[in-house]
């Protein structure tokens, strides 16, 4: 309920302020209650649709048999400009990500020794709720998710156990 809010208000707000200055110039001050009307349909639909695309994610979680599961939450996977919502899930061997885009299913699988660091960011320069993952070698990911310093602080710590536990001779990175 908490996020399904945040999204209601984050998508509300500049829609609903958008609209309503539209409104003022074009009708007045009666034309606020336009604007304010407009955003909250809008910003009701963009959460009802997000909420819509997540739950398909829950209810097919991947399977990941021969990995502990860490730590696994709602998230959101930006690329540019688009965002597909999903399941991000932390295991002792990867990060995954699942999601649905356009009804296919939609992966990004980060093994563990591939990550150099995990941040908190903004959003917005404002809203701290953006993870990004450094890779070695390729890209950065981002997501948007609940509980993002957590999320952060676990990542790292996996990491720095995965690279102090001890491996035989042919599963060293570096021999």
């Amino acid at each position: 309920m908490k996020s399904f809010l945040r999204t209601v208000l984050i998508a509300g707000l500049p829609f609903g302020l958008f609209m309503g200055m539209y409104y003022v110039l074009d009708q007045g001050w009666p034309g606020v209650y336009r604007g304010i009307v407009s955003g909250v349909l809008f910003s009701f639909i963009v959460a009802v649709v997000t909420r819509f695309r997540e739950n398909r994610a829950l209810h097919n979680p991947p399977l990941l048999s021969s990995e502990k599961l860490i730590r696994e939450g709602r998230a959101t996977h930006k690329s540019g400009n688009r965002g597909v919502a999903g399941r991000l899930y932390l295991t002792e061997k990867r990060l995954f990500f699942e999601g649905f885009e356009k009804g296919k299913p939609y992966e990004i699988s980060i093994p563990i020794h591939k990550i150099i660091g995990a941040e908190v960011s903004k959003v917005w320069g404002v809203l701290p709720n953006r993870l990004s993952i450094d890779r070695r070698n390729e890209a950065a990911e981002s997501f948007l998710t609940d509980g993002v310093s957590g999320w952060a602080d676990k990542i790292q710590s996996v990491r720095q156990d995965y690279l102090e536990r001890p491996r035989p001779e042919s599963m060293r990175l570096f021999p």
